[in-house]
């Protein structure tokens, strides 16, 4: 697992820690990937954004479970300065728990890894959202502020 060391962080090597996590989990018909450029964030970020992409990415793959499927993390710099983290699958989507759901909310009943995510995007001023879930897939954003 990713420690903040004080050190300036690669996003890169991050995901990579959590594409390595979700490797020993998902079965093989699950295809993981990661495209990013290159993303220093600073000290305080790293083992949040790595607890929160392996929540994200263990609910994918619990969700996904013995079916074919991919999970496709992708990241970028917004104009205003923020990282921006689509975690995208193509399971069953997330029901009816999310029928009420506004636009970006996250479900009132999300589970624990949820919950967690979304204190820990909190805890470094960041959003977690819920783009989209359906049939095809679901789709989470987590945006943060580069330190």
């Amino acid at each position: 697992m990713i420690e903040d060391d004080g050190q300036p962080s690669m996003l890169s090597r991050v995901v990579a820690d959590v594409i390595e996590l979700g490797e020993g989990i998902a079965h093989p018909g699950i295809d993981l990937r990661f495209q990013s450029p290159e993303i220093v964030f600073c000290e305080g970020t790293a083992s949040a954004v790595f607890r929160i992409l392996a929540n994200l990415l263990t609910n994918a793959i619990v969700a996904i479970g013995s079916n074919p499927g991919g999970v496709r993390i992708a990241a970028r710099v917004s104009e205003r300065g923020w990282i921006n983290i689509v975690v995208a699958d193509t399971g069953p989507g997330l029901g009816s728990s999310t029928a009420s759901c506004s636009s970006g909310a996250l479900p009132v009943s999300m589970g624990l890894g949820l919950t967690i995510a979304q204190s820990l995007t909190s805890r470094i001023g960041g959003t977690l959202k819920l783009e989209e879930t359906g049939p095809a897939g679901t789709i989470f954003v987590l945006s943060f502020p580069i330190p």
